[in-house]
């Protein structure tokens, strides 16, 4: 019965095969050439409202009844629906509905089956959007608290104790991995300017916490209407003339399906760049660059972190789940990769459903030694920064050879998208249970 040797040979033979790939497919990425790359240069050291609305009433009997959180906010208040006016949006401008004849500059008179309405400016739409935002953002923080829970204080995280002095790892910090974050990310974020494709233009605002809406839509008569302009007979088509131009609806909703689906628009873009704004990225980053960032704790503990945009993994049955941003983190507790980068090094910094991650936020990404073996034949910093980039595809695309997560997908709360919405929002798309060479697509 010599057959245990011969095993045993056999899964060190597979194991040595793992991570080898999952080595190699780090250095393929655009992590790895971004280090090389560094390791080749020198391094230079609108109106107020008075009283209560109903939706503020509707938050104020949810929260006592200790239901979910309800969005504080709806659009209905920003395009005047709830003040029974019409809206219209053209160019990027917002006009509403006005009580007498519409008078002065940017002023619109519409034509809407024979009857004439007169439109007063207010603005630019993201303009006005950045302001409704900012005069809420005390309610839209407890939501985002309610919603997806309070942030760690990384303080109160487990972890290590550091093995070298603090001025070491101090010294650390700012003479070498915050030099290398600044050549990585400038690295990586020419390789992107140099692969995107010019013709793409999505049209967004820039600061606008949403995808772009619709460039032409009009609320009246309580019916939402998708506008184009067009010259020649309409047929059987509903117009509404501006100011002389004649535009065709090409669809036509209830104001309130309209009014709901821009809410849900808002909610999903908002609740993770609010919980940015009280996580604690927001209270511990000394620096930040691209997608990087380094936290230093009020009792002297140091994180790096890499930011992972909201992004979708498809089930087995075909669901679309929509997972919001996450910041992949590893605590700098050493000098020596072999220390610092291991299995239970990195973690999501803030609370984050998720099948791969369990307590603590800790990421579930078994490797084997020689992974690791690998890792710490190079410098600190660019081990933890290929780690990082592993912990993160591993949130958006498990791990091979096989991908069991902790946690079921239907047992995160995550939301399910639809494919045109998610094709709208053009979220990457990720299936974790069919390998990482062919994971990620836009739907």
């Amino acid at each position: 019965m010599n057959a245990g040797p011969t095993v045993r040979r056999i899964h060190r033979e597979r194991d040595a095969a793992i991570a080898a790939a999952h080595y190699q497919r780090l250095m393929r990425g655009p992590m790895a050439r971004a280090l090389d790359a560094n390791r080749r240069r020198p391094v230079a050291a609108t109106a107020a409202h008075h009283g209560q609305t109903a939706r503020e009433q509707a938050v104020a009997a949810r929260r006592a009844t200790r239901l979910e959180p309800c969005f504080p906010i709806t659009v209905a208040d920003l395009f005047g629906l709830t003040a029974g006016q019409d809206a219209l949006v053209t160019e990027g401008s917002l006009h509403t509905g006005a009580n007498g004849p519409a008078v002065g500059e940017g002023a619109r008179v519409l034509c809407w089956r024979g009857s004439k309405r007169s439109m007063v400016p207010q603005g630019r739409l993201d303009t006005l959007l950045r302001a409704h935002l900012q005069s809420h953002l005390p309610s839209l923080l407890q939501w985002s608290a309610e919603e997806v829970g309070q942030p760690c204080d990384l303080d109160q995280l487990s972890g290590f104790k550091p093995a070298v002095a603090a001025s070491a790892i101090d010294t650390f910090v700012h003479e070498r991995l915050i030099p290398c974050l600044e050549q990585v990310a400038g690295c990586v974020l020419n390789e992107q300017v140099a692969q995107a494709d010019p013709e793409d233009d999505t049209g967004d605002v820039p600061g606008m916490p949403l995808p772009t809406w619709e460039s032409r839509f009009a609320f009246l008569s309580d019916r939402w209407l998708s506008l184009v302009p067009f010259a020649g007979s309409p047929g059987n088509r509903d117009t509404l003339v501006i100011d002389g131009q004649m535009m065709l609806v090409l669809d036509a909703l209830p104001a309130n399906m309209a009014v709901s689906r821009y809410d849900n628009q808002l909610r999903l873009a908002l609740r993770e760049s609010i919980s940015g704004v009280s996580g604690p990225s927001a209270r511990t980053a000394i620096y930040r660059i691209g997608g990087y960032a380094v936290h230093r704790t009020p009792r002297g503990r140091y994180f790096v972190s890499q930011y992972q945009p909201p992004y979708v993994i498809e089930a087995l049955d075909g669901r679309l789940f929509y997972f919001g941003g996450a910041e992949v983190g590893i605590e700098v507790n050493g000098l020596k990769a072999s220390a610092v980068v291991h299995s239970q090094s990195a973690r999501v910094l803030h609370p984050y459903p998720h099948m791969f991650v369990y307590g603590g936020g800790f990421i579930c990404m078994p490797r084997p030694q020689e992974y690791f073996a690998e890792l710490s034949k190079r410098p600190l910093e660019e081990a933890l920064l290929l780690h990082l980039e592993g912990a993160r595809l591993t949130l958006c695309a498990g791990y091979l050879p096989q991908s069991a997560g902790v946690h079921p997908i239907e047992g995160t709360g995550r939301p399910v998208l639809h494919k045109a919405e998610v094709k709208r929002r053009r979220l990457p798309v990720y299936r974790y249970n069919k390998g990482r060479d062919h994971v990620a697509s836009h739907a």
